[in-house]
């Protein structure tokens, strides 16, 4: 009893220790913030703040701000609840220090609003520094908090948040116990002793298994995080961001029949065996906890290995720190650190790996090939990898000589060929058809310069993209989520939109799930596996195709395989057709000025039509952008320095097309964006924007004189100017002619831009 009673009250600070800022009964000190075009109103809705935005088709952002007066502790967590009738968009918690130049966020992007209450809880440790001349550091005064909702699809909706609160939390410490474990007849629990934060775990089995993975606060009360269907056996690696529990339990939920692989057993992964540096250990744990061994049919382990663990096939549980996968880009590098090199795309090695883009002049959708020779196959879309299968070793862009190269030197139909001993490896890829409607082709040939021999080649449709994990902007690269393939004997298709067609019937083709083995596993023993459809609940699936080649002495062979792009592609010609009207329509637009220079200059002049062309394929109908992934916008910036080079080129159309779409976007006080995408119109002041619409117009007169095109965004122009003119006035004021700021009279106002603005220098 007197135990029990010293436990309640040394609980009793703990609960002292957390602070409503904001309950929200009275709807005091929230302003609305929403930048330009966007709408936001702040109400009281049943003791909760409610905020109305609507973003009229644009980008943008809507921002409640609140001073405050908050002294942080050393470590903190602010928590509020939230609900809403909203598209998806992104979710901005923001705090911003007694200077007002400071921020600290957490940017939940693309965040799903939901319908009932739900409480959002944010660390000290995961809240980042934003902007602002400290650079950095830890955040320590709060001046004000921000929520803020911006434009991800935009739209508009209704967010309601309540219940705003700060907590004290202990010092940040490393787990330094031994769990308590115990086993059932179908289970295994670990106690923690402790309330543990993991980022997943790394399981060894000595053979198949299905499983629930389960944690709980109080061994009772329990839930699912993970279920894994057919395991292979082997290793597992369970991404399990941001849990925390005192217990975790895996529990058997059947006898395991997997797919099995044909006709070889795929190897097992590299490291099964390895003693790990940090563990939750199955064998000898130590004595249970008081609290653990609860129920029926429950035994404490004792040292030494039970023989129920072993009857379960659970060889080893690791239990992975948080900054182990924080992001599902991260799970996957570490599995990359614990496979044979070439398993994985090297992006995931924290390798650089270059890419050239494969499309149609003005199409919304392009691929990626990269300079291994995988093909990303859209916009943030899975990958198509070549393999090779040679005397008993499978071949990857690891085991290979890769060269690239372009199409008469400079047309955007690219090749990446791998020299392997006698053997070499051509794919070539290039988009054919009209903007939307035109389908990826590739072709992958094999040459034999030695004697005859018989291979095997592979394509595997894998879930991940060229367009590398270190790319984060607009389109995030790294992987790509596949959670369905399905082969009809036909078309390969994935997750039901996209689909891979081969010219010739494979010999095979197989589907594997995640928890199955990743499809590299089972190429490694020369197979597929037996399953020609998947579903994938974790949602990295893969496939692969396999034909058999037989070289000739000095023979070659290979095959096609199209994607079609769009929802309704045209039908593709024979690939040797479309090739070559592929090479003909780029002829016809890249090389309509003359460029003489000694020959020591011929590559620089294919370069400059190879920067035409991809500019050509970067533009989105007459939105001109600088990328096709993270760059997928139109900066006017960037876009009236494109359109300059188009127009020396002889390219004036897709100027003139431009500047129709863009003049539009104006905002009615004569700002002109800084750029444009899907969203609409960004209203972040970008103070350089105004003058490069002038000197879009102004260059597309100059090489043109379309007087009708010019008369019609004339209105616009004059706009832009008078806008220039009220910025200029505000520094034409007496306090710019005084001698401390003299030299800044007369200029344009510092705006964000590429000038570092941001930090306040």
């Amino acid at each position: 009893m007197k135990s029990a009673l010293l436990l309640f009250f040394l609980a009793l600070p703990l609960a002292a220790q957390t602070r409503t800022l904001d309950d929200f009964t009275v709807l005091a000190g929230w302003t609305a913030a929403p930048s330009d075009g966007v709408r936001l109103d702040l109400s009281d809705d049943q003791g909760s703040l409610r905020l109305d935005f609507d973003f009229h088709g644009g980008a943008g952002y809507a921002v409640a701000h609140k001073a405050f007066a908050i002294d942080l502790p050393p470590n903190w967590q602010v928590s509020f609840r939230i609900r809403g009738d909203a598209p998806v968009n992104n979710l901005e918690f923001k705090l911003i220090d007694p200077s007002g130049q400071n921020v600290w966020w957490i940017n939940r992007r693309n965040f799903q609003f939901p319908h009932d209450w739900k409480e959002v809880r944010t660390r000290k440790r995961q809240i980042e520094f934003a902007w602002g001349p400290a650079g950095g550091g830890e955040m320590k005064q709060v001046a004000a908090i921000e929520f803020a909702v911006t434009a991800g699809t935009g739209g508009k909706g209704t967010v309601w948040i309540d219940d705003l609160k700060l907590a004290e939390l202990p010092p940040e410490h490393p787990y330094d116990r031994t769990p308590a474990v115990t086993t059932s007849e179908d289970a295994v629990t670990w106690d923690f002793l402790e309330s543990r934060e993991y980022g997943g775990l790394v399981i060894d089995w000595s053979h198949p298994a299905s499983y629930t993975v389960e944690i709980s606060d109080d061994g009772k009360q329990w839930t699912a995080v993970r279920e894994v269907k057919g395991g292979n056996g082997g290793r597992d690696y369970l991404y399990l961001p941001e849990t925390e529990s005192r217990y975790l339990r895996i529990r058997i939920i059947g006898a395991s029949n997997p797919p099995k692989p044909h006709p070889l057993t795929p190897s097992p992964l590299r490291g099964e065996g390895e003693k790990p540096s940090e563990s939750a250990p199955p064998a000898n744990a130590g004595p249970p906890s008081p609290r653990s061994g609860e129920g029926p049919g429950v035994r404490p382990r004792r040292a030494g290995r039970s023989e129920t663990t072993a009857a379960l096939g659970l060889r080893h549980l690791e239990v992975k720190p948080l900054d182990w996968a924080p992001t599902i880009n991260a799970f996957f590098e570490q599995i990359a650190k614990d496979t044979p090199r070439g398993s994985y795309p090297r992006s995931f090695s924290g390798e650089q790996e270059y890419w050239t883009v494969v499309g149609v002049d003005a199409d919304s959708e392009e691929g990626l090939l990269g300079e291994d020779g995988a093909l990303e196959v859209g916009q943030g879309a899975f990958s198509i990898e070549p393999f090779l299968f040679v005397d008993g070793k499978l071949i990857a862009w690891s085991d290979v000589r890769a060269s690239q190269s372009l199409a008469e030197g400079y047309l955007p139909i690219p090749t990446v060929t791998w020299a392997y001993g006698d053997l070499s490896l051509d794919i070539t890829a290039f988009a054919s058809g009209s903007p939307g409607q035109s389908v990826l082709r590739a072709r992958y040939l094999v040459h034999n310069r030695g004697k005859a021999r018989k291979i095997k080649l592979f394509l595997a449709l894998r879930p991940f993209q060229v367009n590398p994990p270190t790319q984060f902007l607009n389109q995030p690269g790294g992987t790509s989520s596949i959670r369905e393939v399905a082969w009809d004997g036909h078309t390969a298709t994935v997750n039901g939109t996209r689909s891979v067609i081969p010219s010739s019937p494979p010999a095979a083709f197989g589907a594997t799930t995640f928890d199955g083995g990743e499809i590299v596993e089972h190429l490694r023993g020369g197979a597929l596996p037996r399953a020609a459809s998947v579903n994938d609940s974790f949602g990295y699936a893969s496939g692969a195709f396999a034909w058999d080649l037989g070289l000739a002495a000095g023979g070659e062979a290979g095959v096609d395989v199209s994607v079609p792009l769009h929802p309704s592609p045209s039908s593709p010609p024979d690939f040797a057709t479309g090739l070559s009207t592929a090479r003909s329509d780029w002829h016809r637009l890249l090389d309509r000025v003359e460029i003489h220079l000694p020959p020591a200059a011929d590559p620089l002049v294919k370069t400059f039509r190879t920067v035409l062309a991809h500019i050509l394929i970067n533009r989105d109908g007459p939105a001109i952008q600088p990328g096709s992934r993270s760059y997928a916008r139109t900066w006017i910036r960037d876009g009236s320095l494109t359109s300059s080079a188009l127009l020396r080129s002889g390219l004036a159309e897709p100027v003139r097309e431009l500047i129709e779409w863009f003049a539009p976007y104006q905002f009615p006080s004569g700002k002109v964006p800084c750029c444009v995408d899907s969203r609409g119109a960004d209203p972040v002041p970008e103070n350089d924007s105004h003058g490069e619409f002038l000197f879009l117009v102004g260059e597309y007169w100059r090489y043109t004189h379309d007087r009708a095109t010019v008369e019609k965004v004339w209105p616009h122009v004059e706009k832009a100017v008078a806008y220039i003119d009220e910025l200029r006035a505000q520094r034409r004021t007496d306090e710019y002619r005084q001698p401390a700021k003299l030299r800044y009279f007369g200029l344009l106002p510092e705006s964000i831009s590429h000038e570092g603005y941001s930090s306040h220098p």
